[in-house]
């Protein structure tokens, strides 16, 4: 009787483990993390760096002056013409070129707008446009 109940158990338990399947697969470890700042909030302006501000869809960089020279004369070369006259100024273009650094950790930038601020003194000792 005691080797039936042992062929009987033997026998239950492989129909109680035929039903089940058996992993042959390594197992998938999935790395979460739980670190306590879910409830801290950082607004983008609170990771900018230093001169640079968020301005409604894009950023704002504060740069200090800087400043560029040419006289009149290297602009308007018909102008020393007029010394002394009054005429009509002539028609003239010219050009500035100047660079100044960005702000340090700010690597590139595309213009979406700027200001500038030009002044002109002729260093004539005559009014070249007077009229």
């Amino acid at each position: 009787m005691n080797r039936f109940r042992m062929v009987s158990t033997a026998v239950a338990g492989c129909l109680l483990f035929s039903g089940c399947e058996v992993p042959t697969d390594p197992p998938i470890l999935e790395q979460r993390w739980i670190v306590p700042i879910e409830e801290t909030t950082l607004s983008v302006d609170q990771l900018l760096p230093a001169g640079v501000s968020v301005s409604g869809n894009s950023f704002s960089v504060s740069m200090d002056p800087f400043s560029t020279g040419q006289t009149l004369g290297a602009a308007c070369g018909a102008c020393a013409a007029l010394n002394g006259l009054t005429a009509p100024a002539p028609a003239f273009s010219t050009s500035f070129d100047t660079s100044e650094n960005l702000p340090a950790d700010v690597t590139a930038a595309t213009i979406s707008s700027a200001s500038i601020e030009i002044q002109i003194a002729n260093g004539f000792s005559f009014d070249p446009i007077a009229a």
